[in-house]
């Protein structure tokens, strides 16, 4: 354990895995299009140091988080209609796109796993069947190589 870096001593590795996949994807396949993120003024002086394939991995691994925390709005408005209903799910959803809150404190990383614990969620309210069982189980075992207290919330 003493080789490993601090956080991984308390913390599962999903996050870890999921900079290394983008960077040795970054690296392998979009290495070019670091003269485009330099060309456009978009790399600041605190990341230029970084070879190109770990420039893009990083810009790539700041995109894919926030698309996969957007997906939290669907998933609220899917509980809520199951909740709730129709009308209660559209309200839900406004307040969760428009009331930024949980996207300006909580860290990117814990916007996209919080989507498994959803997904897990709206899966147990909406379906009863053995398959959508199996996929609440791969949920929540995603959620537990990404949090381990998260898992015990659902």
């Amino acid at each position: 354990m003493k080789a490993f870096p601090l956080h991984a001593h308390a913390h599962p590795p999903g996050s870890i895995l999921f900079y290394y996949g983008v960077n040795r994807f970054s690296e392998a396949f979009l290495t070019g299009f670091a003269a485009t993120l330099k060309s456009q003024g978009l790399v600041t002086d605190e990341f230029s140091h970084l070879d190109d394939g770990k420039l893009v991995g990083l810009f790539l691994s700041g995109l894919l988080m926030l698309v996969i925390a957007s997906l939290s709005i669907p998933l609220a408005f899917l509980i809520a209609r199951e909740v709730w209903g129709l009308t209660q799910a559209w309200n839900a959803t406004l307040i969760m796109a428009f009331v930024p809150a949980f996207s300006l404190l909580a860290p990117e990383m814990d916007q996209v796993y919080v989507n498994f614990a959803l997904f897990a969620l709206w899966l147990f309210l909406r379906f009863s069947s053995a398959w959508h069982d199996i996929l609440n189980g791969i949920g929540i075992g995603f959620m537990m190589f990404f949090s381990f207290p998260l898992a015990v919330i659902v």
